[in-house]
């Protein structure tokens, strides 16, 4: 057992001890504490309940509607030229019947173009074109149809001549020949070829072009 004294001492720290922790005994409590802050605080500023989070749009998760073009890049040369700048064409489209003509496909011509004065000058006549036959006579025609005429080898010289011989002086061929049928009409004659080689004193040839 401990001694009287003792036990004395320890009971007095346990009661200073006491007071020491304990003070709200000694502190006034009708505010007159200037060491204490009896402010009601800022109303106005709320209190931060913390960032509940953004709730608007969503984070992007990847564009999945488009695959990704994975095929080769056009390594290609740019076209630089100019732009065509002309007024585009807003006239009635042509609707005329197509050709359906077979193409010409011959050889082109590549002879030098004729460059001369074009022949104004009348038309040669069966005339102009026979006027070196003996004893010619005009009966009718045109170079362009034919050419009729009557020759004859006057006097006794006993020459004679045929048809085709004397056409073709003219440039014309021998289309038939006949033999006068009256002494008065020198252009009459039988209607019988008799033929455009048989040499005569005198007949009536028929000249075609």
């Amino acid at each position: 057992m401990a001694s009287p004294p003792k036990f004395a001492f320890v009971a007095a720290l346990i009661v200073v001890a006491g007071c020491s922790i304990d003070s709200s005994a000694t502190v006034p409590t009708d505010g007159s504490d200037p060491g204490r802050d009896s402010s009601a605080g800022d109303g106005s500023m709320p209190t931060d309940g913390g960032d509940a989070g953004d709730s608007g749009t969503p984070m992007d998760g990847g564009d999945s509607a488009t695959p990704v073009d994975s095929g080769a890049m056009d390594t290609g040369t740019t076209d630089s030229g100019t732009m065509d700048s002309s007024v585009p064409d807003t006239g009635a489209m042509d609707s005329g019947t197509p050709d359906t003509g077979t193409p010409d496909t011959g050889t082109p011509d590549t002879g030098t173009p004729d460059t001369g004065t074009p022949d104004t000058g009348t038309p040669a006549t069966c005339s102009d074109l026979l006027s070196g036959v003996p004893g010619y006579r005009h009966c009718g025609g045109t170079p362009t149809t034919q050419c009729d005429f009557r020759y004859a080898h006057g006097g006794l010289s006993g020459d004679t001549s045929n048809c085709n011989d004397l056409c073709a002086r003219g440039g014309l061929s021998c289309a038939s020949a006949h033999r006068r049928d009256s002494f008065t009409n020198q252009c009459s004659h039988f209607s019988s070829d008799d033929g455009c080689g048989t040499n005569r004193r005198e007949s009536i040839c028929i000249c075609s072009p």
